[in-house]
């Protein structure tokens, strides 16, 4: 999608044949799942994307650089992906 973000029809194309890819992929892992799994992995997120917004939200209006964060989350999104994997 990054190749095409400047041609016009295309981009469009690619990010649906993407979202379209990416719904399959979820849906048929949904199906296969107890579905009070389901459920939880739905709340777990919610309640993360919510909290971690909200407070980038209130911190980028305090004038709060992130950025120095970088080295940090890098390496930790890493470990956590193995850990993952492993588990």
């Amino acid at each position: 999608m990054n190749v095409y973000k400047n041609e016009y029809p295309l981009n469009f194309i690619t990010l649906g044949a993407f979202t379209l890819m990416q719904s399959l992929l979820v849906g048929s892992c949904c199906a296969f799942t107890d579905g009070r799994v389901v459920l939880e992995a739905l709340a777990t997120t919610a309640v993360a994307v919510t909290t971690l917004t909200s407070y980038t939200f209130s911190a980028a209006q305090r004038g709060k650089d992130f950025s120095i964060l970088g080295p940090i989350l890098f390496p930790t999104l890493v470990a956590t992906v193995v850990i993952g994997l492993i588990d």
